[in-house]
């Protein structure tokens, strides 16, 4: 079962924040990370 938008976005923040802390990831980071634009509409 495909993942939906929401839970990639969890577990890219979730691993962003535990390899470079809460302070040192934006949100650019995030959607880069699950692999969408900053313009993603949940």
């Amino acid at each position: 079962m495909a993942k939906d938008k929401g839970e990639k976005i969890l577990e890219a923040a979730e691993s962003l924040f535990a390899k470079y802390s809460l302070k040192k990831t934006s949100i650019s980071d995030i959607t880069a990370q699950a692999g969408f634009g900053k313009g993603i509409r949940l």
